[in-house]
């Protein structure tokens, strides 16, 4: 029940047998959008694209992933998404959109496209066909139409694989000429502040549906660009559920990102080309089959390290994977685990122990590609410390620096 004609490549079947008998997990927006924010990680990108649960297979590989929304966290968006919508019907959620973006006073109509009942993907399929029915109607401009879609489904399609992004509604009242899409989210405005690091994450999100919004607003033959790139961020005031306050939440460049990085990953057919024959990550997998847990652990542990990874500290709070990459860049010393930009300046260099006897002088095994100027600067930077160490040790000794 696609409505699009032309749905790109196919999914390479390896992917399939990267997952093997595992249950196939439905990719949502956060996990396109994971995969376009480490673009660097072909081990992040085969997992995902295959389908597989990342915290699954973490645990598989003998490290359980802590990552994941608390149940707590849950129950209070979910209680806050219901107070702005059905508990007030809707009250409350217009009142928070005329807030951020300015809508005139008068009610709006509001279609409800969730279904009761079991959530499957058949009901889910149904509901993407809707969504492109409604906007159809909308985008006409016909005035009955509803001005606001509740629980809409979008899809694109990331390497050859179809996936549904559910939004959590689209406020469809044009807004200084554009189309809104509205992102809810249980954590507080406090004093009209919101977390940077929790309302970049909501950007990136976001930005996953404003592309497949726009996709589908093109495929219906309308310019793509009456959907704005700035979304409504609906939080609570302060500490409170009972009240809510609505923020402009601009994706531009996020949506920018995106889009390259999913035209990059049309070609996963090359990452897969660069893995062993018969690759997979099946806990099941023939040659794992009889061994004991440790052993079964080690082995699934080994396949992971033979896909690079591109370990952040950011991927602990945002990968399933991501305390495995941890370990393994805490086992091998990796810069990275200061960050980034000394990963990047000790270029060459890839275990903090040999950063250190470089510092220190000391000889190197012959394989170390350590760069002379780096190497220069880690010595330089060494004889700074000695002697502040050594001025500080004289002044604790009452000597004269």
């Amino acid at each position: 029940m696609n409505h699009r004609a032309n749905t790109g490549p196919a999914a390479d079947p390896r992917l399939d047998a990267v997952r093997g008998t595992q249950k196939a997990v439905r990719l949502n927006a956060r996990r396109v959008a994971g995969i376009a924010d480490n673009p660097g990680c072909r081990l992040r990108t085969v997992a995902d694209l295959a389908r597989i649960s990342l915290e699954k297979t973490s645990e598989s590989a003998g490290v359980p992933a802590p990552y994941g929304q608390s149940p707590f966290a849950i129950t209070r968006g979910n209680a806050f998404e219901r107070r702005l919508k059905r508990d007030t019907n809707y009250d409350m959620l217009f009142a928070a959109l005329t807030q951020a973006i300015g809508l005139p006073p008068e009610r709006y109509s509001v279609e409800d496209l969730g279904e009761d009942g079991p959530i499957g993907l058949a009901a889910v399929q149904r509901r993407a066909y809707t969504t492109v029915q409604k906007l159809r109607w909308i985008l006409s401009g016909d005035p009955d139409a509803p001005a606001l879609l509740d629980h809409p489904v979008l899809t694109l399609v990331v390497a050859g694989e179809t996936v549904y992004v559910e939004p959590d509604a689209l406020a469809l009242v044009a807004v200084d000429g554009k189309f809104v899409l509205v992102e809810i989210k249980s954590f507080p405005s406090v004093d009209q502040v919101i977390d940077k690091a929790k309302a970049a994450a909501a950007a990136r999100q976001v930005a996953v549906y404003v592309h497949a919004l726009r996709q589908v607003v093109a495929d219906l033959g309308h310019d793509p660009n009456v959907i704005s790139t700035d979304a409504v961020l609906i939080t609570p005031e302060n500490t409170t559920t009972s009240k809510a306050v609505g923020s402009r939440l601009p994706t531009a460049d996020r949506l920018i990102h995106l889009q390259r990085q999913l035209q990059r990953i049309t070609s996963i057919s090359n990452i897969l080309d660069e893995l062993p024959p018969g690759f997979t990550l099946d806990p099941q997998a023939a040659d794992l089959v009889g061994l004991d847990d440790d052993a079964r652990q080690d082995a699934l542990a080994d396949k992971l390290r033979q896909v690079p990874s591109n370990y952040v500290p950011g991927c602990r709070s945002a990968c399933g994977l991501g305390e495995f990459c941890h370990r393994e860049a805490v086992t091998a010393g990796n810069p990275v685990l200061i960050g980034p930009s000394v990963r990047d300046d000790l270029a060459g260099i890839r275990d903090l122990r040999q950063a250190t006897r470089i510092a220190a002088g000391k000889p190197l095994p012959a394989d170390t590609d350590a760069p002379a100027d780096t190497s220069l600067a880690l010595r330089r930077a060494r004889r700074i410390e000695d002697a502040a160490r050594a001025r500080v040790a004289a002044r604790q000794a009452g000597g004269v620096a």
